[in-house]
């Protein structure tokens, strides 16, 4: 006889089970623990949840406003990059000169804004850094062509707040005021202006503020500097002068030859992409278009006081007086070890001198240059708060009166900032920045309604976007002597084509000054006007 379970008993024994997890006591059991479970998670992570949803509706928001089009040369020069990365070639030969049978001299009436000529005066290459682009080209196989580029930098804005957050609650802040200085950061008028349209600035400050958050981490586990290393490559590749954060990451990153080891291995795959960039476009891997820009002339002595007076009237008028001021008192924050302390002071003061000596700078929101280290004034100035409210508060021995009173004074101090922030905005319309730059882009497309589709188009301000929004080329009328001008319309002409102006207001006396030809307004939109060139007969 085998001994065991007969198959009549397994299954009268299955039955049973089955009918028991059937039952709708059982289920209601199973329903009951995971909604238990459910809420358990819910109330233990509420804060992160919030959090994270607070991000995505901040994203959202930028995203209604932002700008689906390009304008001026910046934006066009970084979108006519990531479309030649993406459907090739980066170095494009110079339009027309073959066309028109034209000697290489005659090259630079045909160059692109924010192209250059490459030596033999046959081709031209784009001088902005390949980081951008590059984002700029993923984002577009990802949401497509027609919406992924302008995505680029109000997603990073809103990755660059979360990223924020982690930072102050990584370096010793409390929930309150690290959310505190995380609003702070979410509503500074430079973040949202640079946000809403594509620009380099707010991806640099993603990165930057990776860099660090890993950097700090790596404190307490040698392996977060690679992240450290990687995301520093990043904010290279796409703004040369992220380099200056080597000196604020001396107290933050742990000096290891472990730690070194591991941010060197991080940032290697990007300083190769930088290195095969430049040696396929330059012909050097040290050659930048930057350096054939001769950029490096325009850091001088002469002018840094305007400067630094310029970039701190407005960052007081834009965020108010008490971040720079907090900056200042940051040596006498004794609650902080000397690294942090150094660290805030080094994050910002290398930006900050560097463009005070950079003479590139004209309207407020030349302050985009400051962007990836204003996170360390908002820093500044929460910690100098934190450091005055318990100076105030260490006496008061009830807590709940306390927290009353912290909680009333981190009120008080976005209160201020917030104000000047929200008055700024509001005074230099901030959010208005998409509806201007689509004026770019419609008259574009009105003026290609209008145009034959054969004709010889003369522009300088519009010559990027031009190029962008109707694949077509144009002549720089700023680029050329009159002599060669007037040659070249005289070839345009030989073979039938009429000659047309794309100009803007304030370039259209240079314009006329230099083709002395009989001009025809044929429309006005804004401030575009479209103009018929005569040639004498």
């Amino acid at each position: 006889m085998v001994f065991g379970k007969s198959p009549m008993r397994e299954n009268k024994v299955a039955a049973q089970s089955k009918a028991v997890s059937a039952s709708p006591e059982r289920k209601d059991e199973h329903q009951y623990f995971r909604l238990r479970l459910i809420w358990e998670v819910l109330r233990k992570n509420w804060f992160g949840i919030l959090l994270i949803a607070l991000v995505l509706l901040y994203g959202a928001f930028l995203i209604n406003y932002t700008t689906f089009a390009v304008r001026g040369p910046d934006s066009t020069g970084y979108a006519n990059l990531a479309y030649s990365l993406q459907h090739g070639p980066v170095a494009q030969p110079v339009p027309l000169l073959k066309e028109f049978d034209l000697p290489p001299d005659y090259a630079p009436a045909f160059l692109l804004r924010t192209y250059l000529l490459l030596p033999d005066a046959t081709k031209m290459v784009p001088f902005y850094p390949v980081g951008l682009p590059l984002h700029m080209m993923l984002f577009s196989l990802v949401f497509g062509w027609q919406s992924g580029l302008y995505l680029v930098s109000p997603v990073f804005a809103a990755l660059s707040v979360f990223m924020f957050y982690l930072l102050g609650k990584e370096i010793g802040l409390t929930r309150k005021y690290a959310s505190a200085a995380t609003i702070i950061f979410a509503f500074c008028p430079t973040l949202i202006y640079q946000g809403l349209q594509v620009a380099s600035d707010v991806p640099a400050t993603f990165w930057t503020l990776v860099t660090i958050l890993a950097a700090f981490r790596s404190q307490k586990d040698e392996r977060w500097s690679l992240l450290a290393g990687t995301a520093f490559g990043l904010a290279f590749l796409i703004r040369p002068t992220s380099v200056l954060l080597l000196l604020p990451l001396v107290f933050c990153l742990r000096l290891s030859w472990r730690s070194l080891f591991f941010f060197g291995l991080g940032g290697s795959p990007w300083a190769l992409v930088f290195f095969i960039y430049n040696y396929t476009v330059f012909e050097h891997p040290l050659q930048t278009g930057y350096s054939l820009l001769g950029l490096e002339q325009e850091l001088v002595v002469a002018g840094l006081q305007k400067r630094f007076e310029h970039y701190s009237y407005w960052l007081s008028r834009s965020m108010s007086p008490f971040l720079l001021l907090a900056w200042l008192a940051t040596p006498a924050l004794r609650q902080l070890t000397w690294r942090k302390r150094f660290f805030i002071l080094t994050w910002f003061g290398t930006f900050f001198v560097f463009y005070c000596g950079y003479s590139w700078y004209n309207a407020w929101w030349y302050t985009r240059f400051l962007l990836p280290a204003i996170p360390a004034l908002i820093l500044a100035l929460t910690f100098t708060c934190r450091s005055i409210i318990e100076g105030l508060t260490k006496k008061i021995e009830a807590p709940f009166l306390r927290s009353q009173l912290v909680f009333g004074s981190l009120i008080i101090m976005l209160g201020c900032v917030l104000g000047f922030e929200q008055l700024f905005m509001q005074r230099f319309k901030v959010f208005d920045i998409g509806r201007q730059d689509a004026l770019d882009r419609a008259a574009c497309r009105r003026a290609r309604q209008l145009l034959p589709e054969r004709a010889l188009v003369f522009a300088m301000e519009m010559n990027g976007t031009w190029r962008f929004y109707t694949d077509r080329d144009t002549v720089r009328w700023d680029l050329a002597p009159t002599e060669k001008l007037q040659e070249i319309m005289r070839r345009a002409t030989a073979q039938g084509l009429p000659l047309y102006a794309f100009l803007m207001t304030h370039e259209i006396n240079d314009a006329h000054n230099n083709i002395q030809n009989e001009w025809t307004k044929l429309d006005e939109f804004g401030s575009f006007s479209l103009w018929r060139i005569e040639m004498p007969h």
